[in-house]
């Protein structure tokens, strides 16, 4: 007992002994990074430094569990080295890289949702088309499109104008405003919407007259799906690069420490998927892993949603809109391997509910059972598919029984009652082929084919292709073998199909510095030729068959501030530009060059939504004189509507004008605003003058206004003092 007593007593004060300490002040660096320009230190006798737990955690330092249960944490615990500099009075610790903060490398989109300003106007689309054909006689329609920037959102509508035997008319096709809510990434559309539908042969999707509110998987900055990740340490700086299928993918840069990797780039099917990393020592590190990728699938926890009503529309075009409707859909991602929907619609007719399920096995590919219900009416499809870059085969099977309902049945002639597929297919190198069955069967008539084709690019010019189908309802067979040549900017093919030969060439050239493209085909009794000539404004294309000759142009219009601006057929996005007063100056944006009218402005059409586009002016494209803010700057446009930018001009050469008013120079008056007057003989300098800008003068209390122009070095304008209203 009293040795006990003495052993406890003697470890006790060689305990405190050891963990005797002495407080500093120190400038602490971790890793080469300064964290603390004055910190409180403690230096046990053996000259180890103690830090407290917490403080390690502000620093970023990861410590092992193994350590959670001190208070006081030293870098000799850490197998960390201490560096002391006595001149600096600072301590630099090399703390090993496992214990560095963990990085998340996985990137993400580069979408932007700063939008710049709207401009005021609409952007006008069209497209003409006139034909005279054997069978209709003369006819012509006028379709067209408008995109503006309405209440915070964008609004777009489309209809066209119709001449034929029956007179004139005109159909309505869509008339739709829209909004995207980025926090939440939704989108609001307010008029003709269409509802989505997880399962097309389960559920119907019509256009309705109403609301459709859901999210938007383009509007977030990170995938909705499972894609691969990689989980490693960097000791040193290292630069990783990712392979998809022995394919270069994407690159970064490693900070050392913990980090992890995601790869956005796997297409749809079973890819293998590498990443090498190299320090800065020179030293690899391989890791390779199989991933399926499906676009249907969500990451785990991931979630999506839709909810639409209106009243239905009856035909693709005009106002008959009839049964008030609702959808709604709810998906979400259960695990990175299992993903589940479910969708309800219907109208007072009717109503149907589907469970959906979507099942990820890895390399083994992907799986789908879809199952619902409506009233006493059932319907179901099971599917199976694996994609790879060898080998790839589909299966799938939906049933519906005679009393189902859903949106397209109630307004079906025939009924779908079943549909069977099986696929099966083999790509590699240069050569593909595919063997495909399909058996689908109405209320009133059923039809299966078997087909096979195949392809073969023998070399880089020349491609040898073949396609079969049997028609096992008729009894009926088709063959058709082609060969296909590539020549300079043109190509040429033969095919026999069934008995007949089918010649085909096309090709592209250019006329007053305008591409033209052309192609042509013909048969034993049947002709085509037909040839695009695309205009800087316009498309004019012009088609000539055995039975009819079409003539037809396309293009755009800009109508709003900056005046009227014609413009190639715009589909999307547009841009308006302003160099105040700089007429045709020279605008690039996204690889089309345009250029500015009588007042700076330009339009460019079709720019990419919620992503950065820079913006050029052509410095040599200005008067000698005039600089601009910048000759470069960044626009975001929103998605289906406008965005407009300016450039500011500016000027570095002093100016000399003569102001005079009806015909008189003004002297000695002063000019609101600017340290400078109007002298004698109404002569008035200026230093780096703005083009465009409006300058009042004042005189015994009377005041006029001077605008200035854009004049050459030795020009000494004439400016009209007009009068303030």
């Amino acid at each position: 007992m009293k040795r006990s007593v003495i052993a406890l007593a003697m470890a006790v004060c060689f305990a405190q002994t050891s963990w005797a300490s002495d407080a500093t002040i120190a400038a602490v660096s971790i890793n080469g990074s300064l964290k603390s320009d004055v910190e409180e230190l403690h230096v046990r006798d053996d000259g180890q430094l103690m830090i407290a737990k917490e403080r390690w955690a502000q620093w970023g330092i990861q410590l092992p569990a193994s350590l959670s249960d001190r208070d006081l944490v030293s870098p000799s615990d850490l197998n960390a080295d201490v560096q002391y500099d006595a001149a600096t009075q600072s301590y630099d610790i090399l703390v090993p890289a496992k214990y560095l903060p963990a990085r998340d490398y996985n990137p993400v989109s580069r979408m932007r949702t700063d939008v710049g300003p709207s401009p005021k106007g609409v952007m006008l689309g069209y497209d003409y088309r006139a034909q005279d054909s054997d069978t209709y006689g003369f006819t012509q329609s006028l379709s067209y499109d408008i995109r503006s920037n309405v209440l915070g959102g964008t609004f777009y509508g489309a209809g066209q104008l119709n001449d034929d035997s029956n007179g004139l008319s005109h159909e309505r096709s869509l008339t739709t405003w829209s909004k995207d809510l980025y926090a939440s990434q939704t989108r609001v559309q307010i008029g003709d919407v269409i509802n989505a539908t997880p399962n097309g042969a389960l559920l119907g999707s019509r256009n309705m007259l109403g609301v459709r509110v859901g999210t938007d998987r383009s509007l977030s900055n990170d995938a909705f799906y499972p894609v691969p990740t990689f989980n490693g340490v960097a000791d040193t700086r290292s630069t990783a690069e990712v392979f998809v299928n022995s394919v270069r993918a994407s690159q970064q840069q490693f900070q050392p420490g913990p980090y992890q990797f995601a790869s956005l780039n796997a297409p749809i099917g079973l890819s293998t998927v590498s990443m090498v990393v190299r320090d800065e020592l020179g030293r690899e590190y391989w890791t390779t892993r199989q991933f399926y990728s499906t676009p249907k699938a969500l990451a785990k926890g991931r979630s999506e949603w839709e909810v639409s009503a209106g009243l239905m529309r009856n035909g693709g075009l005009g106002n008959d809109y009839a049964d008030l409707a609702w959808n709604a859909v709810y998906a979400r991602g259960m695990s990175d391997r299992w993903t589940t929907t479910a969708a309800f619609q219907g109208t007072a007719k009717g109503q149907s509910a589907m469970w959906g399920n979507l099942w990820s096995f890895g390399r083994w590919g992907a799986a789908t059972f879809d199952i619902a219900t409506s009233g006493d009416g059932m319907a179901a499809t099971i599917g199976y598919e694996r994609r790879t870059n060898g080998l790839s085969w589909s299966a799938s099977h939906t049933h519906v029984t005679d009393d189902y309902w859903n949106f397209n049945r109630e307004r079906s002639r025939f009924a779908l009652e079943s549909q069977t597929t099986l696929g099966v297919a083999y790509r590699q190198n240069n050569f593909s082929a595919a063997l495909n069955y399909s058996d689908v069967r109405y209320s009133n008539r059923s039809t299966q084919l078997l087909t096979a084709q195949t392809r073969w690019q023998m070399n880089s010019r020349a491609e040898l292709s073949a396609f079969a189908q049997h028609d096992l309802s008729l009894r009926d067979t088709t063959l058709n073998v082609g060969f296909r040549y590539q020549f300079g900017s043109g190509s040429a093919s033969v095919s026999h199909n069934d008995g007949e030969w089918f010649g085909q060439a096309n090709g592209s050239t250019t006329l007053k510095n305008r591409r033209l493209t052309w192609n042509a085909s013909a048969s034993a009794g049947n002709h085509y030729v037909a040839g695009r000539w695309d205009l800087p404004m316009s498309t004019l294309l012009l088609q000539n068959s055995t039975t009819s000759t079409v003539f037809g142009a396309n293009g755009g219009v800009w109508i709003g501030e900056g005046g009227v601006l014609p413009t190639s057929r715009p589909f999307g996005s547009y841009a308006l530009i302003r160099v105040p007063n700089m007429p045709n100056a020279r605008v690039q944006l996204t690889g089309k060059s345009v250029t500015t009218n009588a007042l700076g402005v330009a339009v460019v059409p079709n720019v990419s939504a919620l992503f950065d586009q820079t913006v050029t002016v052509e410095a040599l494209s200005l008067p000698f004189g005039v600089q601009l803010d910048s000759l470069s700057k960044k626009a975001v446009a929103p998605r289906g509507g406008g965005t407009k930018l300016q450039f500011d001009v500016l000027s570095n050469t002093t100016r000399e004008y003569v102001v005079v008013r009806n015909g008189v120079p003004i002297d000695m008056a002063n000019v609101v605003g600017k340290q400078t007057v109007v002298g004698t003989r109404g002569a008035l300098v200026l230093e780096a003058p703005l083009v465009g800008e409006v300058l009042t003068i004042e005189k015994n209390g009377s005041r006029c206004a001077i605008t200035i122009p854009q004049s050459g070095e030795l020009d000494k304008p004439i400016l009209e003092c007009k009068e303030v209203l």
